[in-house]
């Protein structure tokens, strides 16, 4: 793999890219991109397509951009394809802290960090809720286990989550049913 500098006419999106990137995805993700610069590189086969980042590659192009960046993998076409498809899904498969990622909205916010609220993927009512809710300070109680300790094989806990958290969680739950259902009427 070798990281090299490309013009964006000579990148082939994926014509299997199953990830579907709507005008407001690609929107949020030209706002990160004119908010923080490049942070994380598109990468390509030795065709120049694009195995994963096409919605990063589209949304470069929507800004007029000329050049950018990308990692060259040396996988062959098959690993390749898997790749691609793992990039999409493991991104995927991750969750929020919610607690902990309204903190940190309001430091953002508080330190007027950001010129594109865009730019951090979150629609209005959503960064309103997780701005306007009683986040407590996280505790560090020793529960959670240190990187060296590996993963217990433990029972989850049960959640408790406020009012707040609640409706949180219920607009993020209709947003995603909603973008689903988009997707399905757009297939």
């Amino acid at each position: 793999m070798k990281i090299v500098e490309i013009e964006l006419d000579k990148l082939v999106l994926d014509p299997k890219n199953a990830r579907r990137h709507d005008d407001k995805n690609i929107r949020m993700i030209a706002a990160s991109l004119k908010e923080f610069g490049q942070q994380k590189l598109p990468v390509i086969n030795k065709d120049k397509v694009v195995i994963a980042g096409n919605g990063t590659v589209v949304a470069a192009r929507s800004l007029n951009w000329q050049k950018m960046h990308v990692v060259e993998t040396d996988l062959n076409d098959e690993k390749a394809f898997a790749f691609s498809i793992a990039d999409n899904q493991i991104a995927g498969t991750s969750s929020w802290d919610l607690e902990l990622l309204g903190l940190n909205l309001k430091e953002i916010k508080s330190e007027n960090w950001l010129k594109d609220w865009n730019a951090i993927g979150f629609e209005k009512d959503e960064l309103n809720l997780f701005l306007t809710a009683d986040w407590k300070e996280p505790i560090d109680d020793g529960t959670k286990p240190s990187a060296d300790e590996g993963f217990k094989d433990e029972k989850p806990k049960p959640i408790k989550v406020t009012k707040e958290q609640r409706e949180i969680f219920d607009l993020a739950a209709a947003k995603l049913r909603e973008d689903e259902q988009d997707n399905s009427i757009s297939d």
